[in-house]
């Protein structure tokens, strides 16, 4: 199966034209009368086979009553007082009027793992997929705002959607959806995704759906991302551990002088590390740390590494790796790595660090032989930054 490409995600529009007049803007609705546009990202089986193969959990995986919005005792489809889902109770759910939700899918599915993970480095912040499977004539929640932006995708069935005024302009977590007493403002859109439709949805926009006759399936693509307030956080945090001066106590006794003194000396050491942008730095590394590899197939191409000889093709796979010569010794890092090569390795994996295209491993330049390039490209498939054809 081929895997589902981040760049098709709003065709026809292209992703610069989401960036530029969409995100964290408005709603944007793309109706494509194309069924199967999300096959390879998802389908109904798949949904099945993490289900009834794998060990899934409450309250990741949970029922909401689509009259009232409320949770059923999870006792009720988990196994012998675990929080394990019995997956014959959790599905029985829908056939009660349940819709059933099913939070963080692409930690169980590759596809949707391989499309996050790309989609990561495409916009630099986490996402996540939540799958909601409603019956007919069901709601799965009241209007209501998120504090994050919202892609939804329509994978099978239909579902029908309101959006409301709002005056709650991009909230965050700090400013919580609160459900009690809330009225929603007059409707401004209505529309029904069917499958292979999608809407985005920025954060603080009210938003509801339901069903009627028909059952559907969506994914709910959340963007997770880094705010202006996260990154003055994470600097003055970073700068903390670092600098006496953010550590200091206040004094209350301080003269207007020397208070405003202190708190230029302290913005001081905050624009510094903003304006080389050392938080997104950071904020990148962390994210690339805590990323899940999708590089399915490795074991077997372990397997197989003691057959390859100089006349075998290799594909780096390096993308946001970099060669740099420290010493004695070439090493390379990114993508939460760091390798360490002997000096005489510097061109080849610079060479390799900076191409995208299949070589024939002898032809790799620098001063190694052909049994140095067989060794360099099985350490490099085997951190999983190349591939052998």
């Amino acid at each position: 199966m081929d895997s589902f490409s981040v760049e098709e995600l709003f065709h026809p529009f292209s992703w610069r034209d989401f960036s530029n007049q969409y995100f964290e803007e408005k709603v944007l609705l793309i109706k494509r009368n194309a069924p199967d546009f999300f096959q390879n990202l998802l389908t109904i089986p798949q949904v099945d086979e993490v289900l009834f193969s794998q060990q899934v959990t409450h309250p990741s995986f949970r029922v909401v009553d689509s009259k009232t919005g409320e949770f059923p005792d999870p006792g009720t489809y988990t196994q012998n007082g675990s929080t394990n889902i019995n997956p014959i109770e959790f599905c029985s759910y829908f056939t009660k009027g349940g819709t059933l939700a099913m939070a963080g899918m692409h930690r169980h599915v590759h596809s949707l793992r391989k499309f996050c993970n790309n989609l990561h480095e495409k916009i630099g912040h986490p996402t996540q997929t939540n799958l909601y499977l409603t019956p007919p004539n069901s709601q799965g929640f009241s209007p209501h705002y998120d504090t994050h932006d919202v892609i939804v995708l329509q994978i099978d069935g239909y579902k029908s959607w309101k959006i409301y005024e709002s005056n709650v302009e991009l909230p965050d977590k700090t400013m919580p959806f609160q459900k009690e007493g809330f009225v929603p403002g007059k409707v401004e859109m209505e529309f029904i995704l069917e499958p292979g439709d999608l809407v985005y949805i920025p954060r603080g926009i009210v938003h509801d759906a339901f069903t009627t006759e028909h059952s559907s399936l969506h994914i709910t693509l959340g963007i997770l991302g880094y705010t202006w307030g996260q990154v003055l956080i994470e600097s003055t945090l970073h700068n903390t551990s670092k600098e006496k001066e953010f550590r200091k106590y206040v004094s209350s006794e301080l003269s207007k002088g020397d208070y405003e003194q202190q708190v230029d000396r302290l913005l001081h050491l905050l624009r510094d590390d903003l304006l080389q942008r050392m938080p997104l730095k950071r904020f990148s590394h962390q994210l690339k740390q805590t990323t899940p590899s999708h590089n399915i197939g490795h074991l077997e191409k372990l397997i197989r590494l003691g057959n390859i000889s100089s006349e075998n093709l290799f594909i780096p796979t390096m993308e946001g790796v970099h060669a740099s010569k420290q010493g004695k010794e070439v090493v390379l890092t990114g993508n939460g790595k760091k390798i360490v090569f002997p000096e005489f390795c510097e061109l080849p994996c610079s060479f390799l660090a900076n191409s995208a295209e299949s070589i024939k491993i002898g032809a790799i330049p620098g001063e190694l032989d052909d049994q140095g390039k067989l060794v360099l490209v099985k350490r490099l498939v085997a951190e999983g930054l190349g591939a052998i054809v």
